[in-house]
């Protein structure tokens, strides 16, 4: 059974909602109920989604199956556009140019939420229409406060922004936990081990940003011959079963190992794919995250956006954390450990794949962008430490390997 199958189901149940928010927004477009101070931010945001409507609607038809990559790319571009180079300077997804057009007040929290939609790129080209739909709906609600008269207090927009975080902890959490363990979500799997990784069509597939990085680790794979990959695969494959053994984890019984690398290493990961298989070994590739406190809860690729967009939001849930949605995670964690708990307990741990990246020349954290104070700080921590407990528990065996790629 493949993702978009595994995904029908919750997709159809809530399809009228979908339809019913993506019709809502559409009139956004063209109505002008909102101070002329919001109705750029608004229209732009809208039309962002609509893109994001036609995009998943073209993956579902398998329109871009047979795309060359010069569709790809121009797609990709077309949706990254609004966060790199220097139309970043005047993004709504800049935490300065938010505050400076939209206020202090204001600005932080929907340059928070634009962020947050932007998300949807992911969800379209996994065809998780159900995933979108909730977002949607958050960005509706968001706008309907803007459409009085008087101007909306600011609690307003935190507090919706803090309530869809909490009430959906369920969907956003336990889909973390299930995508690092769960080989059935094999969106990334079906790109590594079935695309053309010949030419650089491939890497527009994932809906993440593909930089200048991707690009070279890319090229870099290629120069090697098979040779060479295969002795890297073999390496790092028997690197981590020995591991294993020393462990005390028996390979004879069905076994999960988990793989994140950089987008670009796809030639190596294919290998060592095909490596751990004849181990007995079932690998589940997944996105590669960001380790920072400020990303620990969030769903974004480490190098799955633009490096300055990626400082500035890291923090983004400085704007609303507080102690009892930290409870309400670690509950719902547990819970997702406990119904998942025969995935977790064949889980044996983690592989990075990773490669130097040259960071392009970056301005110093904005002064506009969110931070953490002293005590969320403290609650980031307590999250850690309280979720690793948790994990320890359902998860008896967590190996981690990190295996640095060179040219």
């Amino acid at each position: 059974m493949s993702y978009r199958e595994l995904f029908k189901k919750e997709n159809d149940r809530l399809r009228e909602r979908y339809d019913l928010a993506a019709e809502r927004i559409a009139l956004i477009v063209t109505d002008h109920t909102v101070s002329p101070d919001f109705e750029d931010y608004f229209l732009k945001t809208a039309n962002f989604i609509l893109m994001m409507d036609r995009l998943i609607l073209s993956v579902e038809r398998d329109e871009l199956i047979d795309a060359d990559i010069a569709k790809l790319k121009h797609l990709h571009d077309m949706v990254y556009r609004d966060i790199v180079h220097e139309n970043y300077k005047t993004s709504y997804a800049n935490p300065i140019y938010a505050v400076r057009v939209l206020g202090q007040d204001y600005g932080l929290l929907l340059s928070a939420l634009y962020a947050k939609l932007r998300l949807m790129i992911i969800f379209a080209w996994e065809c998780r229409r159900a995933d979108m739909t909730i977002y949607m709906e958050l960005f509706i609600e968001i706008y309907n406060y803007f459409e009085t008269e008087k101007m909306p207090d600011p609690k307003l927009i935190r507090q919706a922004l803090y309530w869809f975080i909490s009430d959906y902890s369920d969907v956003t959490l336990s889909y973390r936990l299930r995508e690092q363990i769960d080989d059935s979500l094999d969106f990334i799997t079906d790109i590594v081990m079935n695309k053309n990784l010949e030419d650089d069509g491939y890497l527009y597939r994932y809906g993440s940003y593909i930089g200048s990085h991707e690009l070279n680790l890319a090229a870099m794979m290629r120069r090697k011959t098979q040779s060479e990959i295969d002795a890297a695969a073999l390496e790092a494959a028997e690197d981590y079963v020995c591991m294993a053994k020393k462990e005390g984890v028996d390979t004879l019984k069905e076994k999960t190992v988990h793989i994140r690398f950089d987008v670009g290493l796809e030639r190596l990961v294919r290998a060592v794919v095909l490596k751990l298989q004849s181990y007995g070994f079932k690998t589940i590739l997944g996105r590669q995250y960001d380790s920072s406190a400020g990303n620990m809860y969030r769903y974004c690729s480490r190098f799955g956006v633009p490096l300055q967009y990626a400082i500035d939001h890291r923090c983004d849930e400085a704007l609303f954390l507080d102690k009892a949605l930290t409870e309400r995670r670690l509950s719902v964690l547990k819970v997702s450990c406990e119904n998942m708990k025969a995935l977790a307990k064949a889980y044996t741990g983690t592989i990075y794949f990773t490669a130097p990246q040259n960071h392009q020349e970056i301005s110093e954290i904005k002064n506009a962008a969110p931070a953490f104070n002293e005590k969320q700080v403290q609650l980031a921590q307590k999250y850690l430490s309280r979720s690793r407990e948790i994990i320890d528990r359902y998860m008896p065996c967590h190996l981690s390997r990190t295996v640095s790629v060179k040219d």
